[in-house]
């Protein structure tokens, strides 16, 4: 007999935990974990609902008939490894779990508005969405509780029952989520690597969570920068950073690129070092410190 009467087919560019609230909703459950309960068993599904693997994607699988495979392809493949190896395949890319968030929430009233959500709110480095030019909500603005990716079905807290809102942001904040969603949907492979990598050499490990999210977010905006091999590009971002950090020596600011080594980022410090230009500082920026890993000092020194 059959356990569901319907059965989400994916939107482009939907999130699989779109996928389970939209079933979710249309059966109307009120959580998640009712659907989870009544409809696969008492088990553990939080952490795991994303791949294809998940009792989510079987059951969905198994109740939509012919329409199973595409039902599945709204999942994320995941390529087995070493714990901080494995891969999700994400609108045919593969990313490393480590980037990925598995429990966690970036909620969007704009996406819940519209009725699903996008694959972006599942990248630990999307802060914005770029959809609807909203900040995702982390944790809840009233009570300060997290925002996990099962709640809110109803647009409100969980703990405190309040409708939980966005701020809006502008196109230029949401930039680095617009490249992101432009590089995705390359399905380029050797350019989203390529970022990875840029964003390592620029001092963000994600295996150590420890860098503040504004200090991550202009790594990955300075990674993007340096992938256009434009040595104006590189050389503005540059300036971008110390007008954030207006006491940071300019030395200091330039070592954050020393252990990238294209022309175009070697010849964008080297005219950064020697221009006397001081732009004006950004008073409105949340000053986090200036953070170098201990490989890039040790390239300075």
């Amino acid at each position: 007999m059959k356990k569901l009467i319907f059965v989400p087919t994916p939107f482009p560019e939907e999130s699989p935990h779109s996928l389970i609230k939209r079933a979710a909703q249309c059966h109307g459950f009120s959580t998640t974990g009712k659907l989870n309960g009544l409809c696969i068993g008492p088990q553990t599904f939080r952490s795991t609902s994303l791949t294809q693997n998940s009792d989510f994607a079987k059951l969905f699988v198994a109740e939509a008939g012919i329409n199973g495979p595409r039902v599945l392809n709204g999942f994320y493949a995941m390529i087995e490894g070493p714990k901080q190896r494995r891969r999700f395949v994400i609108g045919g890319i593969e990313i490393p779990i480590t980037y990925i968030r598995l429990r966690s929430g970036a909620y969007c009233d704009g996406c819940f508005n519209e009725g699903w959500e996008r694959q972006i709110r599942d990248l630990k480095f999307s802060e914005f969405c770029p959809y609807h030019q909203k900040k995702y909500l982390t944790h809840c603005p009233d009570c300060h509780m997290p925002v996990e990716w099962w709640h809110a079905l109803d647009g409100k807290c969980r703990h405190c029952v309040k409708p939980l809102k966005c701020q809006s942001c502008s196109l230029e904040e949401c930039r680095l989520e617009r490249m992101l969603v432009e590089l995705m949907r390359s399905r380029s492979q050797l350019d989203f690597d390529q970022l990875l990598a840029i964003t390592r050499q620029l001092g963000y490990i994600p295996e150590r969570p420890t860098v503040p999210d504004a200090t991550r977010r202009m790594i990955f905006i300075g990674a993007f920068s340096i992938m256009t091999d434009d040595s104006r590009a590189i050389l503005e971002h540059l300036f971008k950073l110390q007008s954030l950090h207006p006491d940071v020596e300019k030395f200091w600011i330039a070592a954050r690129f020393v252990l990238v080594t294209t022309p175009a980022a070697r010849e964008a410090s080297r005219i950064f070092l020697e221009t006397k230009y001081q732009p004006l500082p950004n008073l409105t920026y949340y000053h986090a410190p200036f953070l170098l890993t201990l490989r890039q000092l040790r390239s300075v020194l």
